[in-house]
């Protein structure tokens, strides 16, 4: 059916044009048709290409205008370059000083491990010569000469405090630890895969050795009193009952070790264990806080005298009870191998008097009697027995005089 077209005014497009008033469109008319259709093709090439040319000329999606700062924003910039690049140059140097440093002290071990090394040849050339005049004389003959050594000096008065008097002049100069001089030496050289210890027992490591768990001990509070200084302080006065029985190692590392340390020997009677751990505690309990409480508990003849203070020997000497004793072992380095820990426990005797009871109740506690410590601080009570007797009756002298 034909279609009306009709014209509301306006300028037509000329494809348009085509189409006046009272025309009709009819499927047949080809010839307009086919004009219509080229016209319409040409106004979508035209729309086209005008959109594409609006799209080429418009900005970038995405693009953003170049930041201009202002001065003072300019100023501001300048001055943290300048800030940040002196802090660079500080650091710079802080850390070219450290490295100088390091550097020095490097020479400086290099120069003291240089001058150790240079005397090992001397030492070794020592001690082959000790070995060898040591070889060409029998054993016997040895220990004659060793132990015919003079006693030392010893200062007048020293059987008098030994008895339970006043401490010795040099009582107030015991900080020095006795170890200290051969331990650099010693460092020099590896350390051997079984324990080499004055003990005189087999020892699985150096744990269990008198002579290392002692510096062990002293170092490792002495280490800590910048941390916690009272540590010490807080030890009590006596060891417990059970930890003097070998049942309890306590809460303390004096405790702990003098328990773990002791059942590895044999006593010679129950007093003498007691006596030992008692004394041996007070030691220890001064040497790991030397002020004048713990000074004043410990027993005058077991505080250090000056020969210990000044000749470097085995700590284990420093538990004998006699104090002339104690200064032989020092001078006399040649015998001390002879001298074990286990030879002194095994014959050391505490004489306790007859009918006096070692243990008592109080407050419903079984505990020492209150005489023990008297009986145990007055070295007239103490003795060495065989096998010590028998073995160095030459210095009988120096224990029961």
């Amino acid at each position: 059916m034909p279609i009306p077209y009709k014209s509301d005014g306006g300028t037509l497009h000329p494809a348009l044009e085509l189409a006046k008033p009272g025309h009709y469109f009819c499927e047949t008319n080809y010839s307009f048709d086919e004009e219509v259709r080229k016209q319409l093709s040409d106004l979508r090439f035209m729309l086209i290409f005008l959109s594409t040319s609006f799209m080429s000329a418009s900005p970038p999606s995405g693009s953003s205008k170049r930041r201009v700062r202002t001065e003072a924003q300019m100023s501001q910039k300048r001055l943290a370059d300048r800030v940040k690049h002196r802090e660079n140059r500080q650091e710079h140097k802080q850390r070219m000083e450290r490295m100088e440093a390091d550097i020095a002290q490097i020479r400086k071990n290099l120069d003291t491990v240089s001058a150790q090394l240079r005397t090992l040849p001397q030492l070794s050339a020592d001690l082959v010569a000790l070995q060898q005049r040591s070889s060409q004389k029998p054993p016997g003959e040895a220990y004659e000469m060793d132990t015919s050594v003079e006693t030392p000096d010893f200062p007048a008065g020293r059987r008098a405090a030994t008895a339970g008097g006043a401490p010795c002049a040099t009582a107030d100069h015991h900080d020095i630890p006795p170890a200290e001089v051969p331990e650099e030496m010693s460092s020099l050289f590896p350390t051997p895969s079984h324990v080499d210890c004055r003990c005189g027992v087999q020892h699985h490591s150096q744990a269990d050795c008198l002579e290392y768990r002692s510096f062990a001990i002293l170092y490792e509070s002495h280490a800590a009193f910048p941390k916690d200084p009272l540590h010490a302080r807080s030890l009590p006065r006596n060891p417990e009952l059970p930890n003097m029985t070998l049942h309890s190692y306590g809460d303390n590392a004096v405790t702990c070790f003098l328990t773990s340390f002791l059942k590895g020997f044999e006593m010679a009677s129950v007093e003498t264990l007691f006596g030992v751990y008692f004394f041996a505690y007070r030691l220890m309990r001064w040497r790991l806080h030397p002020d004048p409480m713990t000074l004043k508990d410990v027993p005058p003849w077991l505080l250090p005298t000056e020969v210990q203070n000044t000749y470097p020997h085995p700590v284990s000497i420093d538990y004998i009870p006699w104090p002339d004793l104690r200064d032989f072992l020092c001078t006399n380095p040649r015998i001390k191998s002879r001298h074990s820990v286990k030879i002194y426990l095994e014959s050391l005797q505490l004489k306790w008097p007859p009918g006096c009871p070692l243990m008592a109740v109080e407050g419903g506690q079984v505990c020492v009697s209150p005489e023990f410590e008297a009986i145990a601080c007055d070295l007239n009570n103490w003795e060495l027995g065989p096998p010590w007797l028998e073995a160095f009756p030459r210095l009988v002298s120096l224990v029961h005089p």
